[in-house]
């Protein structure tokens, strides 16, 4: 007889869907790792992020991945996740790339972080950003930082 090949292997050069399915499979059985590598080979960057954020206890890999990837569900889910585990920094980060800049801009304000938001807020930024970020410094009295922020 023929011996048995692992199905993970047969499937090297077959479509991403095949990985896909192969993958919620394992993540049902509780194979995160498995799982993990099928959602690769499916190029389904979302479900990785999730199982390592939430299953493989693995945020700096899951973060390094967005930021290098920036899928915006992904960055969603990595804001929401540091969020919860009280990292307004890095939920900061990845809801303004995640394009929630106003959900951003509350947590920064909630958290004594806005120099945290104006220093991640990029080109992308509106206007109505920097004049929240200049109204901030304003009610503080620090001038210069009002003045940066208004010109964006």
């Amino acid at each position: 007889p023929i011996p048995c090949v692992p199905w993970q292997s047969q499937t090297s050069g077959h479509t991403p869907k095949l990985h896909a399915l192969y993958a919620k499979v394992k993540e049902s059985e509780g194979k995160y790792e498995e799982a993990k590598e099928s959602y690769i080979k499916a190029r389904d960057h979302d479900s990785v992020v999730r199982l390592l954020l939430y299953r493989l206890d693995d945020p700096t890999s899951a973060f390094d991945m967005v930021r290098e990837n920036r899928s915006c569900a992904a960055a969603k889910m990595c804001g929401l996740y540091a969020k919860e585990r009280e990292d307004y920094r890095a939920a900061i980060e990845f809801l303004l790339l995640a394009g929630e800049n106003t959900k951003a801009y509350e947590i920064a304000q909630t958290f004594n972080e806005i120099e945290t938001y104006a220093e991640k807020l990029d080109a992308s930024g509106q206007k109505t950003d920097y004049v929240g970020i200049a109204r901030h410094y304003e009610s503080l009295g620090r001038s210069s930082e009002t003045a940066k922020a208004h010109r964006g």
